[in-house]
């Protein structure tokens, strides 16, 4: 079986900065929601997005890996971790 690559958390970083702006899809208990991305930080060995809805207010910071991004998700799924 080949050994799987996992790419360091700082070259992660780096490509969820440009997440920055987008607006992406985020699942929430049963509705996909639109949400627009307004800054990205770690926290441990976690990459969290602050994002606010396109329609309506407020913000909050969520794990990166919930919003629906094939860049995430193919992260995520190389790890052998499924999205919240």
């Amino acid at each position: 079986m080949a050994r799987q690559m996992i790419r360091p958390m700082t070259d992660l970083m780096a490509e969820y900065w440009t997440f920055r702006g987008m607006t992406l899809n985020l699942p929430l208990e049963g509705l996909t929601v639109k949400v627009k991305v307004l800054d990205v930080r770690q926290r441990w060995n976690v990459l969290d997005a602050l994002v606010t809805p396109v329609s309506g207010s407020g913000e909050k910071w969520i794990e990166a890996r919930r919003l629906e991004h094939p860049i995430i998700n193919n992260d995520e799924r190389e790890k052998g971790e499924t999205p919240i």
